[in-house]
């Protein structure tokens, strides 16, 4: 027998941009949730970024959710 305290309302594959985002949503909403990810969290943002990457969108929506930006050009691009 189980207890409900084993049951998960979802579980999140990828801890990167959008797993984290969705991790926060969950959280927000109260559900149980658990993020697999095969390194650590993050990993792809901490070692695989290149030099020339830039954002197309403006730095007002470039923040993870939960978050805002509070930067001096909120219409210009990273």
């Amino acid at each position: 027998m189980t207890s409900n305290a084993n049951v998960l309302d979802a579980v999140v594959v990828g801890a990167g941009w959008a797993g984290l985002g969705i991790s926060h949503s969950l959280a927000r909403r109260g559900l149980s949730h658990r993020i697999l990810e095969r390194g650590r969290i993050g990993e792809t943002w901490r070692t695989q970024r290149w030099d020339s990457f830039r954002m197309n969108t403006p730095n007002v929506q470039t923040v993870m959710p939960g978050d805002c930006y509070d930067g001096s050009d909120p219409s210009g691009t990273l």
